[in-house]
C-alpha cells in the first residue's frame, strides 16, 4: 500500500446538521457544532493513525423518534491493522442522540472491512 507523504488534516461540513467533522492527521476526528463552534464528539486515533480521505458524518433518524450520528473514518494504516487490510478499513462511531439536544453519548467504535470484488471466485 503506498504510504502518503504528507498528512491529511481535512474538513467536510454537512449543511443539514450544521456541524462540521474535521479529519485531523496524527489526532483524531472532530465533530463541531457550527453555530457553538464548540466540538460534540471527537475520536483520538493516535499519531500513528493515518486516514485514506476525510471522514464524514451522517445523523440517521430512526422511527422510534431517536438519532444517531455516524461518523464514517477509511483508515490507511494503523498499529493494529495487519498490511493486508490497510486503505480498506472503515472505523465507524455511532453516537445516540438526545432529541433536541447538542451533546452525545460517548461513541463507540466498529470496524469494517472493504472486500475487492476482483479478488473473489465467482459461484456462479
Amino acid at each position: 500500500m503506498r504510504k502518503s507523504s504528507t498528512p491529511h488534516t481535512v474538513a467536510m461540513a454537512s449543511q443539514s446538521n450544521n456541524h462540521l467533522t474535521a479529519t485531523v492527521a496524527y489526532n483524531g476526528i472532530h465533530v463541531i457544532d457550527l453555530t457553538t463552534s464548540h466540538p460534540v464528539s471527537s475520536y483520538t486515533v493516535g499519531p500513528q493513525t493515518h486516514f485514506t480521505c476525510p471522514s464524514v458524518s451522517r445523523v440517521e433518524s430512526h422511527p422510534s423518534g431517536s438519532q444517531t450520528r455516524n461518523t464514517y473514518a477509511v483508515i490507511e494504516e494503523a498499529p493494529d491493522m495487519p498490511s493486508e487490510q490497510e486503505g480498506r478499513t472503515i472505523w465507524v462511531w455511532s453516537d445516540p442522540l438526545e432529541r433536541g439536544a447538542v451533546e452525545a453519548a460517548l461513541g463507540q467504535k466498529q470496524a469494517f472491512q472493504v472486500i475487492d470484488a476482483s479478488t473473489r471466485s465467482n459461484p456462479f
